[in-house]
């Protein structure tokens, strides 16, 4: 048995374990990843540092490629010590780690929406140029939403920036959002693999 302590593990990754093993499907494996779901639809990746930290992701110190990880389709477990693939176990109890407040969002973005979306984000408080947007829309480039109190950026970059955007967007899954000292929400996100593939680092 392979035993390696994990670098990091997302927060709401980790509040959502608990004593019990919950099993998991893994869905693919790449290089530097391997992407796992449960029967209720929550996913989560197993990355080396090379992607790095992420909302879904566990981080552990390896190359994915040398490790004899299961293959698709095989079903693993997870609890909150460890993940449990067979061979290797991915130590969690002592890994954490607190999503930055930056977020990066994808739009289907459209010149009706523009105002609405600039009038949720008044200012002083916020950031939220409308005509920052319609350049965004026009050129294919990001724009930001800015909360400046709490000092926190959203980047949003329209589905016209790059083709690969709306092949992930319509992909997208719902998944409870879960941050310190707030409600939890639902949001639609991006697929582990589509965020590690969107990346031109990984």
């Amino acid at each position: 048995m392979l035993f390696l302590p994990a670098v990091s593990i997302s927060r709401s990754i980790q509040r959502g374990l608990s004593t019990e093993t919950l099993p998991l499907t893994v869905v693919a494996r790449f290089a530097n990843a391997c992407d796992f779901v449960a029967a209720d639809g929550r996913v989560c990746a197993l990355v080396n540092p090379k992607v790095g930290n992420g909302p879904l992701n566990i981080v552990v110190d390896a190359r994915l490629a040398d490790l004899p990880l299961p293959p698709a389709g095989a079903v693993v477990g997870i609890d909150e010590a460890c993940l449990r693939l067979g061979e290797i176990e991915i130590g969690l109890a002592c890994a954490e780690w607190d999503p930055r407040p930056d977020i990066d969002i994808v739009v289907d973005l459209k010149e009706t929406h523009i105002q609405a979306l600039a009038a949720a984000y008044p200012p002083p408080r916020y950031y939220a140029d409308p005509e920052q947007m319609r350049s965004s829309i026009r050129m294919g480039i990001s724009f930001n939403i800015i909360d400046g109190k709490r000092g926190e950026k959203a980047d949003l970059s329209p589905l016209t920036r790059d083709s690969r955007y709306r092949q992930a967007f319509g992909r997208r899954i719902r998944y409870e959002i879960k941050w310190p000292g707030e409600a939890s929400f639902m949001a639609w996100c991006a697929r582990p693999d589509d965020v590690i593939y969107g990346n031109p680092t990984h």
